[in-house]
């Protein structure tokens, strides 16, 4: 072979080589982003173990990606792992102290935690962030729902609570009226603080968004026996059984209703009913209930 034709050769040999190196950059040198998409796709399919290997191999590549903290924090927190999700929402905010998305989800981990009053700072910050961000201002009436409550158990001051509440609530439904949860939740807001009036104002509102909702009917019936409405109440559990015939809460109400309404042996046979659909917690005071009632 000739010098010339051996030097074709060579530069054929070099260049398919370079080809080579190329494709297998290609291939095998995926970055963080790729990572983070692969990630996100497993996390969609509830596969939040997978998910979590493919977020570390984004940071192992990029240690400031603020996204691929954040999101292996949901995908921990899809776990229970609520301690793990706030120390990488943590670092997702101290690589971007302006996301959001951060400080809600570390919000929703605080909650899980019952650190209500941290979560609400971080909903708080959210909607500082982004004033129009719904579920941030959901998510903190229901923190200081729980805060309400749980100063109501310790014989605190709580209506403050309840208030603060109602009026995240009603922010939610301003940015969206069909937003159920927010009337259901503003409703029982309304029932802690004693006004059963509003509250099934608010119950109404949400079956009218959705007919066939159980809690509704439930809580409206509830919100009618503190009124001593109890005909009212006996068709709304009725309506609440209809949709679901396991609903213990349901046949409890409906039991002491019929009998405050004078129809003991049907009441008696609800409370009866309860007590068969009721935990072994709760079977106690239950049994207690019916020795009283319908003996």
């Amino acid at each position: 072979m000739s010098a010339y034709g051996q030097s074709v050769k060579n530069i054929m040999k070099k260049s398919i080589l370079i080809l080579l190196i190329l494709f297998n950059a290609n291939i095998f040198g995926q970055t963080a982003k790729d990572y983070i998409e692969k990630g996100d796709d497993m996390a969609l399919s509830s596969n939040f173990e997978g998910a979590i290997l493919n977020y570390n191999k984004a940071i192992e590549l990029d240690f400031k990606n603020s996204e691929a903290y954040f999101s292996r924090g949901v995908a921990k927190y899809n776990l229970e792992d609520y301690r793990g999700a706030i120390l990488d929402h943590n670092k997702a905010l101290e690589i971007n102290p302006s996301y959001e998305l951060a400080y809600y989800h570390r919000g929703l981990s605080k909650r899980k935690l019952l650190d209500y009053k941290g979560a609400i700072l971080d909903y708080t910050k959210a909607i500082e962030l982004s004033p129009d961000y719904n579920f941030a201002y959901y998510e903190r009436g229901i923190a200081n729902n729980e805060l309400g409550l749980e100063a109501l158990r310790n014989d605190l001051s709580y209506l403050e609570y309840f208030h603060k509440a109602i009026v995240d609530f009603n922010k939610v439904i301003q940015l969206d009226p069909n937003f159920k949860l927010a009337y259901v939740n503003k409703g029982i807001s309304k029932n802690n603080i004693s006004d059963y009036r509003g509250a099934i104002v608010e119950f109404d509102k949400a079956i009218k968004i959705d007919q066939n909702y159980v809690l509704g009917y439930v809580l409206k019936g509830e919100a009618k026996y503190q009124l001593s409405y109890y005909n009212e109440a006996i068709e709304s559990f009725n309506k609440a059984i209809e949709l679901d015939a396991n609903l213990q809460r349901a046949y409890y109400y409906r039991g002491k209703s019929k009998i405050y309404n004078g129809d003991k042996d049907s009441g008696c046979l609800d409370l009866s009913k309860a007590l068969e659909l009721s935990s072994e917690k709760n079977s106690r005071i239950l049994f207690q209930e019916i020795q009283s009632f319908c003996n």
